[in-house]
């Protein structure tokens, strides 16, 4: 029986299998992949080229890449596909997984590809994929709070009390810039003081529950732009947590920077 290699569509890991027809890739797809008891699988090659022969599935050379599709599936074959595939592994907890892309990668880097706009979305893939970002407590990622205060146990405190710094900053050059001006000002500032005083600084706290947060569980946020420019095309994404810390020097950046 033939060796073949066996994935979902947006499978993380890749199963080997031996199967004499199609009817038995999808019955060991459904054991080896985990589908439970999907029915009506597809089965198709990288480049998009659906099996429904076994006289050519068997035709295929060994260790042949298969694709295993759903019903509701559909595969594209210009590479999408395996691109967000890829970027699933940023959100996987597997060292393992994590670790033989982060390799791959370095081969490819190695092997002194001329394509300079590939090399610079494969280093910085590669960034996001060795991040740190995801471990909270100090315990677990004592490098990023290199610098800080023992009193912080973990990134959330840390996010929480750069929160209110800012905040505070806030209304100190307001209350600068104000002070000399008319009295209504005044009733303002203490409407600002007001409100500020209800924060407990939760805005990029990761922890904290979606009404009280701007920031993704992850700790992303998207930057809307200067106040008084009506339309910005592209918000920037921010992660302060990777700001802060993942080189093992507490960097002075803090929400909103």
């Amino acid at each position: 029986m033939p060796p073949f290699r066996i994935r979902t569509i947006g499978g993380n890991r890749r199963v080997g299998i031996v199967a004499r027809n199609l009817h038995e890739v999808r019955l060991k797809a459904l054991f080896k992949l985990n589908l439970g008891k999907t029915t009506g699988l597809r089965v198709c090659l990288e480049d998009g080229t659906d099996i429904e022969d076994d006289d050519f599935l068997l035709s295929m050379p060994v260790h042949t890449r298969l694709v295993i599709l759903k019903p509701q599936e559909t595969w594209r074959s210009d590479g999408v596909p395996n691109f967000f595939a890829a970027l699933e592994l940023l959100e996987s907890k597997s060292i393992d997984e994590r670790q033989e892309l982060e390799a791959l990668i370095d081969e490819l880097l190695a092997a002194g590809n001329g394509n300079y706009g590939k090399r610079v979305v494969l280093q910085e893939f590669r960034k996001q994929l060795i991040s740190q970002a995801h471990l909270e407590s100090r315990t677990e990622n004592p490098a990023w709070f290199k610098g800080l205060s023992p009193r912080f146990t973990n990134k959330c405190d840390v996010m929480r009390n750069n929160c209110l710094r800012r905040l505070r900053g806030y209304v100190r050059e307001a209350h600068k810039a104000w002070k000399d001006i008319e009295p209504q000002c005044t009733e303002v500032m203490l409407c600002l003081k007001g409100k500020l005083k209800t924060q407990r600084g939760t805005w990029f706290d990761r922890s904290a529950s979606r009404n009280d947060r701007f920031c993704t569980p992850e700790g992303w946020f998207t930057c809307q732009g200067e106040f008084n420019i009506p339309n910005v095309p592209l918000s920037p994404l921010h992660q302060p947590i990777c700001q802060l810390g993942e080189t093992g020097t507490v960097q002075q950046l803090e929400p909103g920077s």
